[in-house]
């Protein structure tokens, strides 16, 4: 028993090994996999995010586009005035805050302008001067010959600041029309419906080529 006793006694304990870290070396080849990786999904990453924008903004356009529809059918088919987002979010059903975000494309920035009387920011939607009327002349949908090809409410450059009353553009505004789609212009055409628009197919009366 005491032998037993003396021998485990004088057992040599284990020896603890020191944790080895990384080289360098090592470090190193595993950011260049981490960076390798990162290029080839940030594209992919890019485009898919390219997409939900472009489907949101459609979706916003649309629900103006409803709203155009109820606003004609409570006016006697007239249609609104320039600022016509102002005129139309009554038709909306969204809260204050929401209509007002519905204003804007997601990819616009939301910076103000403080020259614009009415408040008007970078990239909200613009309102097509010849169907939204500015100068208070009435304008009815009787008027205008191809509302399936006429554009009433479309995207605007991100890099431009509104005038006047924001909303309306002017034929040597062309410039301020933007497309931040894949190079596509979403627009809300005066029967309501919304397509995305290439630069090829634009005019400056805002009217499809055919």
């Amino acid at each position: 028993m005491f032998g037993a006793q003396t021998r485990t006694a004088h057992m040599p304990k284990p020896v603890s090994r020191p944790i080895r870290g990384f080289t360098l070396i090592e470090l190193l080849v595993v950011i260049a996999i981490i960076s390798l990786l990162m290029s080839i999904l940030l594209p992919s990453l890019r485009k898919a995010v390219g997409h939900a924008e472009a489907v949101q903004c459609s979706t916003q356009l649309k629900a103006w586009g409803v709203a155009l529809t109820m606003y004609m059918n409570d006016y006697n088919e007239c249609m609104p005035y320039a600022e016509a987002t102002k005129h139309l979010s009554q038709h909306l059903s969204l809260s204050s805050d929401g209509a007002e975000s519905a204003r804007f494309c997601p990819t616009s920035y939301k910076e103000v302008n403080p020259k614009d009387a009415y408040d008007v920011r970078h990239a909200v939607y613009l309102s097509n001067y010849w169907v939204f009327a500015y100068s208070g002349a009435n304008v009815f949908l009787k008027q205008i010959a191809a509302p399936d090809r006429t554009i009433g409410m479309l995207d605007r450059n991100r890099y431009e600041l509104s005038y006047g009353a924001g909303f309306t553009t002017y034929p040597d505004a062309s410039q301020r029309i933007g497309f931040p789609h894949f190079d596509n212009c979403n627009s809300m055409f005066v029967d309501g419906h919304v397509e995305a628009v290439p630069i090829s197919a634009m005019s400056v009366d805002y009217i499809l080529r055919e």
